[in-house]
């Protein structure tokens, strides 16, 4: 099964949001072999680093600023 999942932002590991999308998508591929890609505006790159270790597809979809 695909599953696509969106999350405005993943941008701290240590919160609780970004960490349940973490482990629950990482349960979903590892548990039940289902192909998971998360979708959010923004990621940090301590958050892409990590979906590298746990093997998950992320995309982010909005690189721009609006902090100008």
């Amino acid at each position: 099964m695909e599953i696509a999942w969106f999350h405005s932002h993943l941008l701290h590991l240590n919160s609780g949001g970004t960490r349940f999308v973490f482990e629950t998508c990482h349960g979903l591929s590892q548990t039940y072999h289902h192909d998971v890609t998360i979708y959010c505006d923004t990621a940090s790159e301590e958050s892409m680093q990590h979906e590298r270790e746990l093997d998950i597809k992320l995309v982010e979809l909005d690189t721009s600023s609006t902090n100008s």
